[in-house]
């Protein structure tokens, strides 16, 4: 058996501008949270547990988007058209509301719709508490999670 080494007090040697980082206020492009994701499968990554191939591209696509979504603005997102940024729809709209996300978000909140990839949709909230944040609590990878229209 070979010798185990010990790593002791190794520190990173990353370095991040600062620039900016000490007020959020500062910040205006969308920042992804994905504590809210709903354990509901059909709604997340485990849609694709029979076919790790998709599923691997559909975590490609969704990682494209969230990095070109950061080089915009919220401004520059919203006045997008729909397939380069947001769409919104009224909160009862939703299909899915796993127990996880009810107490999250009012009947009033809006949610935001962002199309990745080459049929799948990211869907999210804001809060005037953290603005800058994207809140997602779903994925609509087969289009049941909300009406698309005929």
């Amino acid at each position: 058996m070979g010798s185990k080494k010990r790593l002791k007090n190794i520190e990173p040697n990353i370095k991040i501008a600062d620039e900016g980082l000490d007020d959020s206020s500062k910040i205006d492009y969308p920042v992804i949270c994905l504590r809210h994701l709903t354990t509901n499968s059909d709604h997340n990554f485990d849609y694709f547990k029979k076919d790790k191939n998709k599923k691997l591209e559909a975590y490609e696509n969704f990682l494209q988007k969230v990095e070109e979504i950061q080089k915009s603005t919220w401004k520059e997102l919203m006045l997008a058209d729909k397939f380069k940024g947001f769409e919104t729809l009224e909160n009862s709209q939703i299909k899915f509301k796993g127990k996880e996300v009810r107490h999250l978000v009012s009947a009033d909140t809006k949610i935001y719709i962002l199309r990745f990839g080459k049929d799948y949709r990211l869907l999210g909230f804001k809060t005037s508490r953290c603005s800058n944040s994207f809140h997602v609590i779903g994925f609509d990878f087969n289009y049941t999670a909300y009406n698309h229209g005929s």
